[in-house]
């Protein structure tokens, strides 16, 4: 016999009798009353591939929510307030409430720190790039030839403080003239 999840649904905390959550990070709507309601919502994942949902809070009037914060708030108790949740094995798509904890900022970054068998996204990979490899290679040679921070800046589109830090290595520092060091 497969050992198959139990699926618990509970009110979402402020919606109650319009939506509900369940443990496995689904949400269904009561708004309608037809045949086909309650119905099962479909998520969309974000940038960073958490699952968010809308829901109407007044007639025709949507709010965007994290469904991984919805099932947090109805499932797991938060006695020290802590903001942020962890997901334990890493997919930021995966709201089932046994993956998901109530941690400090700092207790998030520790435990991604010690835990993640995946490197973060770093270098062009990283959705804060501004940059790609190319023009970091282009701006350490622009430096070396004499150009100013405010020059190069000029040219990338980028903040002279920014061209600054990538010309000295203090930004894009796993790149050794260009190559990277192998992580």
């Amino acid at each position: 016999m497969e050992n198959q999840q139990r699926e618990e649904w509970r009110w979402v905390i402020g919606y109650e009798d319009k939506y509900m959550v369940s443990s496995l990070g689904r949400v269904k709507s009561f708004v309608r009353k037809c045949d086909s309601y309650p119905r099962i919502l479909s998520p969309f994942k974000n940038k960073l591939g958490y699952l968010g949902i809308h829901l109407m809070k007044k007639p025709k009037k949507y709010f965007g929510y994290l469904v991984h914060r919805l099932v947090a708030q109805a499932f797991i108790p938060n006695p020290e307030n802590k903001p942020h949740i962890n997901h334990k094995n890493f997919i930021t798509s995966d709201a089932r409430v046994e993956n998901l904890e109530w941690v400090t900022p700092s207790e998030n970054m520790v435990y991604t720190n010690v835990n993640n068998p995946i490197k973060s996204n770093r270098g062009e990979k990283s959705h804060f790039a501004k940059l790609t490899l190319e023009n970091v290679i282009e701006i350490r040679n622009l430096r070396k030839q004499g150009k100013s921070g405010a020059e190069i800046a000029k040219i990338f589109n980028i903040s002279g403080s920014h061209a600054n830090m990538v010309a000295r290595g203090s930004s894009w520092k796993y790149l050794k003239d260009g190559i990277t060091d192998g992580k």
